[in-house]
């Protein structure tokens, strides 16, 4: 399965998200964005989609899920969650996701500019 990523990854021009993208998939992509909030804004914001979706859940136990999902993901032996040396960190605990957006195009704009 890795090498079919790697793969699609070299003809160019791919967005790809998760948790091992930039570190094992597409260690060599041009652009990388560590995109991360505070535990308590990503629960809020997974408790709020959850109810949405009619899920019976409170904010504590989604809090507890995520910081516990964050926990073995960052402690697993393989790929274990970490941001790229090269990647660019975006805190969206207080940005919009139009704020985001421009950060993340500006950063692609620039990297396009010294390339």
């Amino acid at each position: 399965m890795l090498e079919l990523q790697r793969a699609l990854g070299q003809r160019g021009s791919v967005v790809a998200e998760g948790r091992d993208i930039g570190t094992v998939i597409f260690p060599e992509a041009e652009v990388k964005i560590y995109l991360d909030a505070s535990v308590h804004e990503r629960g809020r914001r997974r408790y709020e989609e959850l109810r949405a979706s009619g899920r019976d859940v409170t904010l504590e136990e989604t809090i507890r899920e995520l910081e516990e999902r964050d926990k073995r993901d960052s402690e697993r032996d393989v790929a274990p969650l970490r941001k790229a040396e090269d990647a660019l960190a975006i805190d969206s605990s207080r940005l919009s996701a139009e704020a985001v957006r421009e950060l993340v195009m500006r950063s692609v704009k620039q990297k396009s500019l010294t390339n």
